[in-house]
């Protein structure tokens, strides 16, 4: 599930930067959103049902979250090390 979500974190900032924060069709969300699925080899359906659980329940969702957040800064860091 996080890298699920790393992977969902950069679809919406890069959707968020490349459409200048527009409101985009539902239908393009979807999209979207089933090719991070299809990676992850997730049904879009069961990601909803994750979200629609992780809403409910906070505390679960900042703790996912944080482990996401974490993820991805180490993915950063590994980056710039590479890139020296």
């Amino acid at each position: 599930m996080i890298d699920l979500m790393c992977d969902v974190m950069i679809l919406e900032s890069g959707n968020q930067v490349k459409y200048n924060y527009a409101n985009l069709p539902d239908t393009l969300w979807q999209q979207h959103y089933d090719f991070v699925c299809k990676k992850h080899k997730v049904a879009y359906a069961d990601l909803k049902l994750e979200l629609l659980r992780l809403k409910a329940d906070p505390e679960a969702f900042a703790a996912l979250m944080e482990k996401v957040i974490t993820q991805m800064q180490m993915a950063e860091l590994n980056a710039r090390k590479e890139r020296k």
